[in-house]
């Protein structure tokens, strides 16, 4: 399965330059654990950073620093990785583990942001395959008591 199925195409994305204190507002209107931060050239989004709640945590608050007063560049993670929305489930699968990390941008092939792919999403994806696994083996186990009544 290609991420472009699995992606959350509605990213919450913000600008540079703007405040933590903008950054805590729209994680929480968005309820969100994370912005990617972008640059905007010809109205085309490239992302450049990452910042998550946590993040915002242990870099601001923690140090009793005005979040009005900082801009998310200031302590985005700008080492993040993003995958490509042509990638497998397996291949973010793997990323997330190298990397640990539970969220993972996605681009097209000209580094535009596209979409998003979270540990929640690969949570949700892998349950269902589990489920339809799971009715297999019931459904078999169903078969063999009807086949074991008509023996008898």
């Amino acid at each position: 399965m290609q991420l472009a199925e699995l992606c959350n195409k509605k990213v919450i994305d913000i600008a540079k330059e703007e405040t933590i204190l903008n950054a805590t507002k729209l994680l929480r209107n968005e309820h969100v654990g994370c912005l990617i931060v972008t640059e905007t050239k010809d109205g085309i989004k490239t992302p450049i950073g990452i910042v998550t709640d946590r993040d915002i945590v242990l870099k601001v608050l923690d140090y009793n620093t005005n979040p009005a007063n900082i801009s998310v560049y200031d302590i985005m993670d700008s080492k993040f990785v993003t995958a490509k929305v042509t990638d497998d489930i397996h291949t973010a699968l793997n990323l997330m583990q190298q990397n640990g990390i539970r969220r993972i941008p996605l681009v097209d092939d000209h580094n535009h942001l596209v979409g998003i792919v979270t540990a929640d999403d690969m949570f949700a994806h892998f349950s269902k395959e589990l489920n339809q696994l799971s009715s297999a083996i019931h459904m078999e186990q169903s078969r063999e008591k009807l086949l074991q009544q008509k023996i008898i």
